[in-house]
């Protein structure tokens, strides 16, 4: 599990990494978090639990400006789905994910 999790976290990065490179999007929060070496990664992992039970999808919303459905499979929440990391979300934190980009017109 605990490779799982920093696989997820890692995955995180390169993530940011496109965005910022493809669409000029920063996400600040993102990155300050996983690069933050005094947090563990059960913490990091917490945070982005929380960042995606938010209701007002920000991050989501700023990528879909810069680059339509495209771009939002650089998000967390089209990470999460990715089967390899299900063990790490429950049921309820997937559905979320989903749920939040379909409104977008993503299907997953």
């Amino acid at each position: 599990m605990d490779d799982v999790k920093k696989e997820f976290l890692y995955s995180i990065g390169i993530l940011c990494e496109e965005s910022i490179m493809k669409y000029k999007y920063f996400p600040h929060r993102i990155l300050e978090l996983i690069n933050d070496s005094s947090i563990s990664n059960d913490l990091k992992l917490d945070k982005i639990k929380s960042f995606i039970r938010k209701d007002e999808p920000e991050g989501l919303i700023n990528l879909w400006h810069l680059g339509g459905t495209e771009a939002l499979k650089l998000s967390i929440e089209y990470l999460v789905l990715n089967e390899k990391f299900k063990t790490i979300f429950t049921d309820e934190e997937i559905n979320v994910c989903r749920e939040k980009l379909k409104r977008f017109a993503l299907e997953v």
